[in-house]
Parts: C-alpha cells; sequence; structure tokens
C-alpha cells in the first residue's frame, strides 16, 4: 500500500488521504472505531449527533447499523457506548440540556406512540435518572424527572 508513495512529490498529502480513507473503511477499523466515535464526537462539539446515536428510532438506519432490538443482554448498550457513558461526556462538556432537548424533540415525533419506542424511553429516562441521582446531579435529576412524568401525563391525554 504504501510502495505507490512518491518522495518529494506534490500530492503525498493526497496519497496519505487515500491512505487514511482506505484504513477507515475498512470493516474491522469500524468495529475499532465504533467504541471512540461518542467521545470524538463531543470534542469536536457535536453534542446533539452524538446524543441522537442512542435513539435509532429517530434516524432511518441504514444497512450495516447495529438495531437495539439485536443486542439482548442490555437493550441500552450500544455500539458507541452506555447510557451512563453518554451521560458522562455530556456532563463533562456541559451538554445535559442537550440530551434533555434531544429525548423531548424524539418524544413529540409522530413515530413516538409505537409500544417499543415508549418502552425504550422511559428504560433510558429511568436509566439517566439513576445516574444522575448516584452521581448526585440533582438539578439534572430534576429536569428529566419533570420531563419523564410529562411524557407520561402527555401520553394519557386523548
Amino acid at each position: 500500500m504504501i510502495a505507490f508513495l512518491e518522495v518529494g512529490s506534490d500530492s503525498i498529502i493526497h496519497q496519505f488521504i487515500l491512505i487514511f480513507l482506505l484504513i477507515m473503511i475498512s470493516p474491522g477499523f469500524l468495529q475499532y472505531a465504533r467504541p471512540q466515535m461518542l467521545a470524538f464526537m463531543f470534542r469536536h462539539g457535536h453534542y446533539t449527533e452524538a446524543c441522537s446515536l442512542f435513539f435509532p428510532f429517530s434516524q432511518p438506519t441504514t444497512e450495516g447499523e447495529t438495531s437495539l432490538s439485536s443486542i439482548p443482554s442490555d437493550p441500552l448498550t450500544t455500539d458507541y457506548g452506555t447510557i451512563d457513558d453518554l451521560c458522562d461526556l455530556c456532563l463533562g462538556y456541559g451538554a445535559m440540556a442537550v440530551l434533555e432537548n434531544t429525548i423531548r424533540t424524539i418524544t413529540q415525533s409522530p413515530t413516538y406512540h409505537e409500544a417499543h419506542m415508549i418502552q425504550y424511553m422511559n428504560t433510558v429516562l429511568t436509566r439517566i435518572c439513576n445516574y444522575c441521582e448516584t452521581h448526585r446531579h440533582f438539578n439534572y435529576l430534576y429536569n428529566f424527572l419533570v420531563l419523564s412524568i410529562s411524557i407520561c401525563i402527555f401520553l394519557w391525554i386523548p
């Protein structure tokens, strides 16, 4: 692969980019890269996109992505990490409000009224509330409790 690099060539940067892209699209690299994707997205300020990785119902899935239903042990674990990892990063980068807004947006979408979606979101909110209580972030705990109660009230109103 490196044999086609020409020392002193003007296009050596382009050749490096080509090699990097070839490595990036190899299946082995994708398996390695997914766990680091969440932290990478937060480091570069893509908080909303990082939060949406845990809510596959909010976007159409493409071929090759792992759906949450295919993971039998813990439905809140994805290829990108756990809800606790997401909460750690949201707290570290000051993006808990972004996570709250992401959940609020998803629960207001028309696809939210499916039974598996409601069950999944209730489980997510429970896990986030447990995280906030365990780590003593009571202001965020209050916000997510209010969000979960408002979602429950919204579902009961015809």
